[in-house]
């Protein structure tokens, strides 16, 4: 319907722009080329049926991504839009995508269209790729599409019948590899013709005939094959490599450590390719990989192993790595004492260790003279783990008596501060209380001590209990008024009277009781006054007391 020519060039992997350029350098009968534009279904049923493999046509995006026109041929077929988008977009014109197609496949710039080898998809259909396609394959550019007519200045043709030569080309090559020296099977297939293998790119004579190849080899080597028939060829040799992979070996690894609990850095090295990593012998998980690999946090010694791959060879030996977790001294916290002007020792304890104390000291015991924070950090000698020990070293201050609160026979011992204290009357049978009951008069020495040893108080004083009451009635209890331990005072008296006043006894130091007689009589039952003079330099003491008679 067109009235125009189509014809399939080979030409194993040209780029787009090298078929524009060739295609626009033929002509047919005074035609002019150019990479075909398809504009139908009809059309570009027509000249897929040309294709033997994956043909370049003069669609492209390069211009504005996503935007595809025909940038071939005569105007206004060039510079048409024929589609927008990727493969979900949509076509002003018409558009003969594949499934899935247009997609910039793994993000490469597919920029260029051709038309599909035969078994690819839908027959006829089209693809983006970019302007180098693959190397081999069936997306490995194998010719191009031109088309002639409708150019300006074209010839008026009337031709009842055409002519196609098959040109042999070689249509997929199929490379191969393995692990050392061997065998390795290489594969070529043609459009037409035999198959031709070469040792070098150009001259020489063919060292095999056929679709396969199977050197034994060594070292990695290209070979080239060709396709004839009747002697026909492409002229282009086509490039297949057999590699052959050394067998990586491990070695050398380094094993790590760390104190405690935490990550361990371990390495290991390898004669060629990449060390996978692995946490048992028979483990498929892999780690991870390259020369150096840090563990999780582990609590305890545990083995890696390490694996050599080279382009997925190996000898199959897994090396082990040790990541070792070291124990680090036990130490437990204290609290400390320390008396006020006084001194403490305080011991690491551990021995077999090095000592770093915060006052830069480096032995297992030191004194110190004032309260703080002391820390030493305590060091294993062969794997130099470590832990630190605090010591919270408080100040005690020496206990100190304010006063000694009396009532009667109880006495109450007043401190300047609180603190662990024992108490005392004249230093025995200390207790915890500060006070004491049904004391006895006379001279006492009040004591406190600090219970961790911190000193001693110490508070003297008279007690002086004067009787409530007496009663002479020969029973051995308060049967005399009589003051206890007045013997500290050598000048004391005590004089008692009446109520009206009357001097009825005057007690001088060498008689310091009274038994309620007044001049060989017995008083009777009532309440009777005192002055004590203790000494000259002390104010009277005045009071009154009762005596009571059966």
């Amino acid at each position: 319907k067109t009235g125009h020519y189509y014809e399939f060039v080979p030409s194993l992997g040209i780029t787009w722009t090298d078929a524009k350029i060739a295609a626009e350098a033929k002509t047919y009968f005074g035609l002019k080329g150019y990479l075909a534009t398809l504009l139908s279904l009809e059309e570009a049923n027509l000249v897929g049926k040309q294709t033997t493999g994956a043909g370049w046509i003069g669609g492209s995006d390069a211009e504005t991504e996503g935007t595809w026109k025909w940038v071939t041929g005569p105007v206004p077929e060039n510079g048409t839009v024929f589609w927008n988008g990727l493969s979900n977009g949509s076509s002003p014109t018409f558009a003969f995508w594949n499934t899935g197609e247009p997609n910039q496949y793994l993000g490469a710039n597919e920029d260029y269209a051709h038309i599909t080898a035969v078994g690819v998809g839908i027959l006829g259909s089209w693809n983006d790729l970019t302007n180098t396609g693959d190397i081999s394959g069936d997306y490995q550019p194998k010719g191009y599409l031109v088309e002639y007519g409708g150019m300006p200045g074209d010839p008026v043709l009337k031709i009842s019948a055409s002519t196609t030569i098959t040109i042999p080309q070689i249509i997929t090559t199929t490379p191969n590899s393995r692990c050392e020296a061997g065998i390795v099977t290489l594969k070529a297939t043609s459009n037409t013709g035999d198959v031709y293998w070469y040792a070098n790119a150009t001259g020489g004579t063919p060292i095999n005939l056929g679709t396969s190849f199977s050197p034994n080899l060594t070292v990695t080597t290209t070979f080239y094959v060709d396709a004839f028939e009747l002697s026909c060829s492409s002229g282009t040799r086509t490039p297949i490599t057999a590699a052959i992979h050394q067998i990586p070996t491990i070695t050398s690894v380094v094993d790590g450590s760390n104190c405690g609990f935490g990550k361990v850095n371990l390495s290991a090295n390898s004669t060629i390719g990449t060390i996978n990593w692995y946490d048992a012998a028979l483990s498929t998980t892999i780690l991870g990989t390259g020369n150096n690999f840090t563990t999780p946090s582990i609590s305890s010694t545990k083995t890696y192993f390490v694996e050599a791959f080279n382009n997925g060879c190996s000898n199959g030996i897994r090396v082990p790595v040790m990541a070792t977790i070291n124990s680090i001294p036990v130490t437990f916290d204290e609290m400390v004492s320390l008396c006020e002007n006084g001194f403490v020792d305080l011991d690491a304890q551990l021995t077999g260790v090095k000592y770093e104390w915060s006052t830069g000291q480096t032995t297992q015991i030191i004194r110190i003279v004032n309260p703080g924070i002391y820390t030493v950090k305590l060091i294993k000698m062969i794997t130099n783990c470590s832990n630190v020990k605090t010591f919270t070293v408080t100040q005690i201050k020496a206990p100190k008596i304010k006063e000694v609160l009396i009532d009667y026979n109880k006495a109450t011992i007043i401190t300047e501060e609180n603190g662990q204290y024992e108490f005392s009357v004249n230093q025995q049978n200390y207790q915890l209380s500060s006070e004491f009951y049904n004391l006895k008069g006379g001279l006492k020495t009040f004591t406190v001590k600090e219970i961790n040893g911190c000193g001693i108080g110490f508070k003297e004083m008279f007690l002086l209990i004067v009787p409530r009451f007496i009663t002479p009635n020969h029973d051995g209890f308060n049967d005399e008024f009589m003051i206890d331990g007045l013997s500290v005072y050598p000048d004391a008296s005590i004089q008692i009277f009446d109520k009206f006043g009357k001097i009825l006894f005057d007690l001088k130091n060498n008689s310091k009781s009274w038994n309620g007689f007044y001049n060989g009589k017995q008083l009777p039952s009532a309440d009777y006054w005192y002055i004590i003079q203790l000494s000259k330099d002390l104010p009277p003491i005045k009071g009154h007391f009762t005596l009571k008679r059966n």
